[in-house]
């Protein structure tokens, strides 16, 4: 009796130490107890609860024993365990210690059961076990189903590894564990479609709204008031002023520009680009008799015959004319056009220099084509009425007589390109500064001819060569010049997704060298001469500059 009073007082002093480590669900809370150890497993004095053998399955029934009856007897096998330690996540919810659940009586079974119902034969382990790291995993119930133990990662579904690791791996387009389903929405294709960055391709596309520069040529047609002669002299018409040719302000021009390539390694990429602008030109139309205005295309008459002072002076071919004093009222038109057209192609190679987390530095080089065409053309056609003064000599009224001119101007630049670019990153803001130099040979044709066609009231027209400012004699002429043209772009963009970026920036190309059409007019012309195909202009050799600039609107996408 007094053994079982010592016995019964040791079990309660373990039961009170393992109220300890199960509180609160079987977690302790103060980690290691002291004391458990090797010590912890000596004698008859410790309570400790049976494991089955490994190859036999057990049910146990609620049955409380007290003394000896819980330490002896066939009923308890295999190895033990200390009161603390717990077995089944079911008796920890219960706050039950496995010293309660010790069985009177059991019932072997060679029944098969679950794998993971059968308990496996264990080495004793101190109660504070369940204070160790997550790299000891025991079996137990969760969410009303029972957890396999052992080891939890890739391929181990009891535990959440999946077959893969980690959410984002298991998780997308055909995954049904979070949603996903057999396919992904169109709208999530798309996002991932965009998100593609960190990629070696790269594409940029630009809107151009630039101003070529404002083209000079001579007085190609003059208006004045009716009544008055359409020459540019202010001792003899005032109010003669120019309405097609000079000096012109260029008006905006739409072109499309884009830029496209891929890194060969982390620092050599190579790439390609084209832009090209819309035809910028200037335009005049007339068709009438004078009545309102009087129009004209005036010259620089070397006929001394002509003019006081034998040196020559300015004059005018009328088109429409009415009440001048010393000639007939005529009527006519006039159609003219000015055009420029300039495209480019470039294939470069790129050397990053530096790379730092906001900022890159890339060194350019490479082939460049610009191709520049600056074009004129003028007809009119003039027919003597029936009013006014008597016609000239050998004219007669009804007569007209028509002219062209037209020029045309074609550069060609191939040469190689030198430069650099540079972007900085801050947030989703990008900055970038292209600055570059293209050198080479510039190729300049310029050709200009003309006819007249001569048309009496009564008889066949008649045709011969040259116009007003073309010669009888066509001109076509080609040369070989050295040139170079710098450029220069700067583009702020906002990257709104991963891999695609909204830009706006200003570009600006010089070209030093380049031939013109306005500068090669030659407009010293023998009046006496006009319509007959005897007159022989020249063409002036002058070489000109042109520049092109204005915003560029586009976005930037990496692949």
């Amino acid at each position: 009796m007094k053994m079982r009073f010592g016995r019964l007082a040791i079990a309660a002093m373990l039961l009170t130490g393992s109220s300890m480590v199960v509180a609160n669900d079987g977690t302790s809370v103060v980690g290691d107890l002291p004391g458990y150890g090797e010590d912890a497993y000596f004698g008859e004095d410790a309570a400790y609860t049976a494991v089955p053998e490994s190859n036999e399955s057990y049910d146990y029934e609620d049955e409380i024993v007290d003394g000896d009856e819980a330490y002896q007897g066939d009923s308890i096998m295999g190895d033990v365990q200390p009161v603390g330690h717990t077995q089944r996540a079911t008796q920890r919810a219960s706050g039950r210690s496995v010293m309660r659940q010790a069985s009177a009586r059991i019932n072997r079974s060679n029944a098969a059961m679950p794998a993971r119902q059968m308990y496996p034969t264990q080495q004793m382990q101190p109660v504070s076990h369940q204070m160790m790291g997550s790299g000891y995993n025991e079996g137990g119930y969760v969410d009303g189903g029972y957890v396999d133990g052992g080891d939890c990662g890739c391929g181990d579904n009891s535990c959440g590894g999946g077959s893969s690791c980690g959410a984002d791996m298991s998780c997308g387009c055909g995954s049904s564990a979070c949603g996903g389903g057999s396919s992904c929405r169109t709208h999530k294709r798309m996002c991932k479609l965009f998100d593609r960055s960190q990629g070696n391709t790269w594409a940029q596309m630009d809107l151009l709204l630039w101003f070529p520069q404002g083209r000079k040529s001579p007085s190609l047609i003059a208006e004045s008031d009716a009544g008055t002669l359409p020459i540019l002299d202010p001792a003899i018409s005032p109010s003669t002023r120019t309405v097609f040719g000079g000096e012109n302000d260029a008006e905006l021009s739409a072109g499309f520009r884009a830029d496209a390539g891929i890194w060969l390694t982390d620092n050599v990429g190579v790439g390609g680009r084209f832009w090209t602008l819309a035809e910028n030109g200037q335009s005049y139309a007339f068709s009438g008799n004078g009545d309102d205005i009087s129009v004209g295309r005036p010259f620089f008459n070397t006929n001394s015959a002509l003019f006081a002072g034998n040196n020559g002076g300015e004059d005018s071919l009328p088109i429409a004319l009415t009440g001048v004093a010393g000639g007939p009222d005529l009527s006519g038109s006039v159609n003219a056009e000015s055009a420029l057209d300039i495209w480019a192609a470039e294939a470069y190679a790129r050397l990053r220099f530096g790379c730092t987390k906001s900022c890159q530095l890339d060194f350019i080089a490479g082939y460049s084509h610009f191709d520049i065409a600056d074009s004129l053309f003028i007809n009119s056609t003039t027919t003597i009425e029936g009013t006014g003064g008597a016609p000239p000599a050998g004219s007669a009224v009804g007569d007209s007589v028509s002219y062209l001119d037209q020029a045309m101007a074609e550069n060609t630049f191939d040469g190689g390109q030198l430069g650099f670019e540079m972007v900085m990153n801050r947030g989703r803001w990008t900055a970038r500064s292209l600055t570059k130099v293209h050198l080479g040979n510039m190729n300049q044709a310029i050709a200009i001819n003309g006819s007249s066609i001569t048309t009496p009231a009564t008889g066949a027209p008649t045709s011969n060569p040259g116009g007003i400012l073309a010669g009888n004699t066509p001109i076509a002429v080609e040369r070989d010049v050295f040139a170079f043209a710098p450029e220069a772009n700067f583009k702020l963009g906002y990257q709104f997704r991963p891999n695609v970026a909204l830009t706006v920036g200003y570009s600006f190309i010089y070209f030093d060298n380049v031939a013109l059409t306005g500068t090669g007019i030659d407009r010293l012309v023998d009046g006496a001469t006009l319509g007959t195909g005897l007159n022989d202009n020249g063409f002036l050799e002058d070489d000109s500059s042109l520049f092109v600039h204005g915003i560029d609107l586009g976005f930037v996408i990496d692949f």
